[in-house]
């Protein structure tokens, strides 16, 4: 039996360092205002130890950024997510540490029924997911908080198929 260690909690480690966090963009305005912050996270998990880092892309979602810019900067977010993670690995040396990709709740922690004609938005965006798919070179993908089935049912075979 083999045991892989993952990383932990990016928000907690973001405010413990008093990196720009707060409602409602939770941990994407470190993103945005100190993605040094998101980094230095990075690098401290993978000297704690983790053999696998995550992107920080949990609340590049309409939910936390809001619809106007999850459209306008959700692709951008998502590709400095997983630079970021890569440069991590770079940087500490430990060029064994893998990265995982972060597929997060599109509305919410456990609200399936949180936004009215879920199927047609989750429908009509598949695309965006495949398109920001990855980009840090992952080979493993996080689907954090699965509310739905329709979820992977729409948006996993746009991720594989890309």
């Amino acid at each position: 039996m083999s045991i892989t260690i993952l990383d932990g909690g990016m928000s907690r480690e973001l405010m413990r360092l008093n990196a720009p966090f707060r409602q409602p963009e939770w941990s994407a305005l470190s993103l945005y205002e100190k993605p040094s912050a998101v980094q230095q996270v990075h690098e401290e998990f993978i000297k704690a130890g983790a053999q696998v880092i995550t992107t920080n892309s949990y609340a590049v979602v309409p939910f936390h950024i809001g619809e106007q810019r999850f459209h306008a900067d959700g692709k951008m977010l998502s590709d400095l997510a997983g630079r970021l993670a890569k440069s991590a690995v770079k940087n500490s040396g430990v060029l064994t540490t893998k990265i995982a990709g972060s597929l997060p709740p599109m509305f919410g922690s456990y609200r399936a029924d949180y936004v009215p004609g879920i199927l047609l938005f989750l429908y009509s965006n598949r695309q965006f997911h495949g398109k920001v798919k990855l980009t840090g070179g992952e080979k493993i993908l996080l689907i954090i908080i699965l509310a739905i089935f329709a979820y992977a049912v729409f948006v996993l075979p746009e991720l594989l198929n890309s």
